[in-house]
């Protein structure tokens, strides 16, 4: 009997291309992440979430022909030189957005396989989708300001 081990890793990222005027606000999202933190409470709905998810969920089945329906969703902060723990999640796909990230400061390593690792950049209204069974991290804060993440979880309709 043999055995062949098979693997395929998707990434998807780009840019939130906003059309002139409907540009995404951090501020509220901003807000809704020291909301969640600091009053424990759930990850307030606003109109700028709505329209990252919208953006997410639209590119995804337009460009890619997947159904995404979201499940959970929660901001994070970075102080300068922190990064997360290790971290992977349920669900089918995770969404990293980059809410307000100080310039050439923040990447995300994504490790895929037994010993392979991807690294990519994240910057200011960009975002990283994945497979939730990976596991990722978000390196270290390379400014002297606070870099903030938009996490949001999506389950294949």
């Amino acid at each position: 009997m043999q055995k062949k081990e098979l693997t395929s890793t998707h990434l998807y990222y780009g840019n939130l291309n906003m059309p002139k005027g409907f540009e995404i606000n951090p501020k509220p999202l901003i807000m809704g992440t020291f909301e969640q933190e600091y009053l424990e409470k759930k990850f307030p709905y606003s109109r700028e979430l709505d329209k990252v998810d919208t953006y997410i969920r639209d590119y995804s089945i337009a460009k890619h022909k997947l159904s995404l329906e979201g499940k959970e969703t929660w901001g994070n902060f970075y102080l300068p030189q922190e990064c997360s723990k290790l971290k992977n999640h349920k669900y089918n796909f995770t969404v990293l957005y980059g809410t307000q990230i100080q310039e050439d400061s923040c990447s995300i390593t994504i490790f895929y396989e037994q010993d392979k690792e991807w690294t990519i950049p994240l910057i200011t209204n960009k975002f990283v989708m994945f497979s939730s069974d990976k596991t990722y991290r978000v390196n270290s804060n390379k400014s002297n300001k606070i870099n903030f993440i938009q996490s949001m979880i999506y389950e294949l309709k």
